[in-house]
């Protein structure tokens, strides 16, 4: 468990870090379509639940079936958020 939780989070700082590097992320924040979306766009936290979240899922299908996995993003979100300062 402790190996996914180190992973995910270095694979989800990657993700965030490299779309903010693009500039993806403030270009999509420029083009949301209303408020809502620019807010959830501007949460660092909610950003890297999502990334873990996605990250999380073709290790949980294709090497793990243990479903205790789903609370590793909620650790490393935290971690996440705090690499990105």
């Amino acid at each position: 468990m402790i190996e996914a939780i180190v992973v995910n989070c270095g694979l989800t700082w990657f993700i965030y870090a490299f779309i903010n590097k693009i500039g993806l992320l403030e270009w999509l924040q420029l083009r949301s379509p209303n408020n809502y979306y620019t807010t959830l766009l501007n949460c660092e936290f909610c950003l890297s639940f999502r990334f873990a979240l996605i990250s999380l899922i073709p290790y949980l299908i294709f090497i793990e079936f243990d479903f205790v996995y789903l609370f590793v993003p909620l650790i490393t979100s935290g971690i996440t958020s705090k690499l990105s300062l």
